[in-house]
């Protein structure tokens, strides 16, 4: 059954389809777009604040939440076990 399945397209692409002479279609392209895009005018305007403060500000909040993380780890693992050697 395998093997049927894996042979399948490869005997369906070397099957004759009959050729009736007709030639493919030629496809025109002059360079031009279907649909006329007009300009952007976003570029020429500020920013959005939520654009210029959110990543940074996530950013921060995100190395803030790691080293609060790390200190209390740190902090538990010196509750936990006793540092000898002070």
């Amino acid at each position: 059954m395998l093997l049927l399945i894996a042979l399948a397209p490869a005997a369906a692409l070397a099957e004759d389809h009959g050729e009736d002479g007709d030639e493919p279609a030629v496809v025109v392209d002059d360079g031009g777009a279907a649909v006329p895009v007009p300009p952007d005018e976003l570029e020429a305007a500020d920013l959005p604040w939520t654009t210029r403060f959110l990543p940074p500000t996530l950013v921060l909040l995100t190395v803030l939440i790691i080293v609060g993380l790390a200190a209390y780890y740190v902090v538990g693992i010196r509750r936990k076990y006793e540092v000898v050697g002070r």
